[in-house]
């Protein structure tokens, strides 16, 4: 069987695939990661109501703006969709090399 493609391309498609996704994951779980620490900040407050996931990101976006969910996301831009793809360009490039030195054999 005849592999298409080679191994630089496949490393190189995999990592702009990468950076996309994890960009994409990143924009749309940072809301959650926010209202997550917001709860865990506000459970160690003495006294404080432990409020749901829903109702913590209304107080947030009444209180602050919608604009505060996102606080810290480039931070995390600047760190996830590189790490996305070095891995996933990493496990694609080692399956191509593999596949080909089965094929040798």
């Amino acid at each position: 069987r005849k592999t298409q493609g080679n191994t630089s391309q496949i490393i190189g498609d995999s990592f702009v695939a990468g950076i996309c996704s994890g960009g994409i994951c990143t924009i749309l779980t940072h809301p959650f990661d926010i209202i997550k620490t917001r709860r865990q900040l506000s459970q160690k407050t003495k006294g404080s109501k432990t409020r749901g996931v829903m109702r913590t990101a209304l107080d947030i976006a009444r209180a602050e703006g919608v604009v505060s969910l996102y606080t810290g996301l480039s931070a995390r831009l600047v760190k996830t969709p590189p790490s996305c793809a070095i891995m996933i360009s990493a496990y694609e490039g080692t399956k191509k090399l593999f596949s080909q030195a089965q094929m040798a054999v």
